[in-house]
């Protein structure tokens, strides 16, 4: 946080703000550039597991609102962290907090009709399913909990979307068993 407050001293010289949405601005901007290098194939100049971190934290923060506004943001690094292969299991983890965030962010009708709403959980739910050797790891540890407490909404859980995607999934996986 204290790289953050720098950056945002050297951002906004003479009107500094510390509000968690200022912070989220400049992590996001932080999680971006690095993930851009990993995708350019350089090393990011930042620990991605640490700003996956703090990013995931600030995310935890902010106004519903705020995250409904980012989502497009906050989604495309999320996506990037958890198909690239090229991050660690800890940027992973905290990759899913964040997308279990946005699907809080939503609203009833947003559930029913945001085509984002089946792809984020389908993301969680295939880190749910994906195969480990020796057990649960981190990632899959992180996914359940996370899928556990959206569950846990009662507004969430009474969505026939919900049933339905989950159901979908379940399908799905159990073709591919077969």
């Amino acid at each position: 946080m204290a790289a953050s407050t720098e950056v945002i001293k050297i951002q906004f010289p003479n009107q500094a703000e510390y509000s968690a949405t200022a912070y989220f601005a400049c992590l996001q901007e932080m999680v971006s550039s690095s993930l851009l290098a990993l995708r350019n194939g350089q090393p990011s100049r930042t620990n991605v597991d640490v700003l996956a971190y703090c990013w995931s934290a600030i995310i935890s923060m902010l106004d519903f609102g705020v995250i409904a506004n980012q989502e497009a943001k906050i989604l495309e690094s999320a996506n990037f962290i958890l198909t690239s292969g090229k991050c660690s299991a800890t940027a992973i983890k905290y990759a899913i907090i964040c997308l279990q965030f946005v699907l809080h962010s939503k609203s009833e009708n947003q559930w029913n009709t945001d085509p984002n709403t089946d792809k984020i959980l389908a993301a969680i739910l295939n880190q749910i399913c994906a195969n480990q050797q020796g057990g649960k790891d981190i990632v899959q540890q992180q996914a359940i909990k996370s899928m556990c407490i959206i569950l846990q909404n009662q507004k969430i859980r009474k969505l026939v979307k919900v049933g339905a995607t989950i159901r979908n999934f379940v399908d799905a996986k159990l073709l591919q068993t077969m």
